[in-house]
């Protein structure tokens, strides 16, 4: 218990940055920090990792705003019920909202 408290405040003090999702022509799906640099894509992501790509490897970017509208979307679709909010939260995880990741969790013990 003493642990997952300590992860919650750590969270809530770590600043906040934008999560994009970047799918790639590969298949590869990349979650992070995007910088758009000319004809090259920057992403840095959550685990620390820098990527540089062509931009002709770029299917789509998702920008942060989009995958919080999706996951509000989603978190209407499954009501109120303790899993749907468990499952908000791995997505919320999967694209680096922790924050959102909080909130769903928290959800689910209430």
């Amino acid at each position: 218990m003493r642990l997952l408290l300590t992860a919650a405040i750590l969270s809530c003090l770590a600043p906040a940055c934008p999560a994009d999702e970047v799918r790639l022509a590969d298949g590869r799906v990349v979650f992070g920090v995007v910088r758009e640099d000319g004809d090259r894509v920057r992403i840095r992501t959550f685990g620390g990792e820098t990527l540089v790509v062509d931009r002709g490897q770029v299917v789509r970017i998702r920008t942060d705003a989009a995958l919080r509208e999706e996951l509000g979307r989603l978190a209407t679709l499954g009501g109120d019920a303790p899993h749907a909010h468990l499952e908000v939260a791995r997505l919320a995880r999967r694209y680096g909202l922790e924050d959102t990741m909080w909130h769903h969790l928290d959800r689910t013990v209430t």
